[in-house]
């Protein structure tokens, strides 16, 4: 079977959310995902128009693929483990709820700001708060992801709320 770029742009965009979730989650930095998804694009794309031959499921195909580009990308890149130390657990506890934060945050700052102030923050904190606001995952989905408590990742986006809050007065 011969692709076309419509049927390229078609499986693209049918594809994409899947694959940048399951590629978001097994990176350290929002650049490297989007990164290693747009290498798993390209080498689709040379591909099907290389060769002939009909893909049966071809958004399993895209995350084989993509398991590869990340197999590379781990061989190149070390990840360095994010350890909480007794200290960080007792402040994550002390953080007050509130609902209304969120609002507060978005409503003081432009979102090119925010994400300045995002991209200072750790790692973990960075995946948080893309899985939540950029994918939209509850944070139950952003937990079982991480291998981590719900409430461990409700109060580290809370306290990355508040330091985004503390740095816009």
């Amino acid at each position: 079977m011969k692709y076309t770029p419509e049927d390229f742009n078609t499986i693209y965009h049918a594809t994409f959310p899947q694959v940048s979730k399951f590629v978001h989650f097994k990176v350290e930095s929002l650049e490297d995902g989007q990164e290693i998804v747009q290498n798993v694009y390209l080498d689709f794309y040379r591909y099907i128009f290389a060769h002939d031959k009909k893909i049966d499921n071809v958004s399993a195909y895209l995350i084989s693929m993509a398991k590869n580009e990340l197999s590379h990308y781990y061989k190149t890149k070390s990840e360095i483990p994010i350890i909480l130390d007794e200290a960080d657990n007792i402040m994550l506890d002390q953080i007050p709820d509130d609902q209304n934060l969120e609002l507060e945050v978005l409503n003081r700052l432009s979102t090119q700001e925010i994400w300045d102030i995002i991209e200072t923050m750790s790692p973990l904190d960075k995946q948080i708060l893309v899985a939540h606001y950029r994918f939209d995952l509850p944070f139950s989905e952003i937990a079982r992801s991480l291998n981590m408590p719900g409430s461990t990742v409700r109060s580290r986006h809370q306290a990355a709320l508040e330091t985004i809050k503390s740095r816009i007065k």
